[in-house]
């Protein structure tokens, strides 16, 4: 081999050698995105659900429906832009959509019950016009038996009344104890969701957040019990003699939640009310 066919070897064995091999600054490149700090994210899990629990009428209830969906959006857009923690933009994601669906369900029960009050007391007219005139017409005709009759109609019909309140109050109640034992369980999930993420971050068990997050927590899980006994928008409601206690029970424990494994981000969890 002449010394041009050695000299031609070289370079083409050199050249190869440095295509296989990354240089110095592609790494430094690569180390660097690496090292990019995740942006905070800016999520408050107690603005919408206490937007919900204090709206009482279903354009208000509208009004915090549309903000739950802006809000789940904003926070969809985020998805996979590699600016933040993606479990912890995963369990905002997951609890915004749980309150979209706290909140479509309360706009459909404030509207059955607006329209339950509007047909209830328009009948309520119409049979006070319909009595008067059957008073008169029956007094005229047999005025003791006529009053006996329409005594004893009046009580059958103020009793039916006070029955159908009482029932539509009670559904108020209970509708209002769903709504907020579904609003407590996704806040417990969220903190829980949001301990684990710390901890698995680096924060120690006593570090100021972690505690401020627990402590959380135990507020949840005395209004879960409370909740739970019915002492929290309970209402019990005698119809007919009979009893009717409305109270929602929602299972679990600040211990349990801590300690627990955390919750899977991103499952699938029963909203239904």
């Amino acid at each position: 081999m002449n010394k041009v066919e050695q000299l031609s070897a070289s370079i083409t064995g050199y050249t190869e050698k440095n295509a296989k091999s990354p240089s110095r600054s592609s790494k430094a490149c690569n180390s660097s995105k690496n090292k990019v700090k995740k942006k905070r994210l800016n999520y408050n899990h107690r603005e919408i659900s206490a937007r919900i629990v204090r709206a009482s009428k279903s354009k208000s209830a509208a009004l915090v429906l549309a903000s739950a969906r802006t809000k789940l959006s904003t926070l969809r857009r985020c998805e996979g832009t590699g600016m933040y923690n993606e479990r912890e933009l995963s369990n905002a994601i997951l609890h915004a959509r749980r309150m979209v669906q706290v909140a479509s369900k309360k706009v459909k029960n404030l509207k059955e019950e607006e329209m339950e009050k509007k047909n209830m007391e328009r009948e309520e007219g119409t049979d006070s016009v319909k009595r008067k005139v059957e008073v008169h017409r029956e007094i005229a005709r047999k005025e003791q038996q006529i009053r006996q009759e329409i005594q004893q109609k009046e009580l059958m019909q103020v009793q039916k009344e006070k029955r159908e309140w009482q029932e539509l109050k009670l559904k108020e109640k209970t509708n209002r104890n769903k709504e907020r034992g579904k609003i407590t369980e996704a806040n417990m999930d969220y903190l829980k969701g949001r301990i684990a993420i710390m901890r698995e971050q680096g924060y120690s068990a006593d570090s100021s957040e972690i505690l401020s997050l627990k402590a959380s927590l135990d507020e949840l899980s005395r209004e879960q019990m409370a909740i739970e006994a019915g002492q929290v928008d309970g209402v019990t409601v005698s119809i007919d003699g009979a009893s009717a206690a409305a109270a929602t029970t929602i299972e679990g424990s600040l211990g349990a939640a801590v300690d627990a494994t955390p919750v899977d981000i991103g499952s699938v969890v029963d909203i239904s009310l």
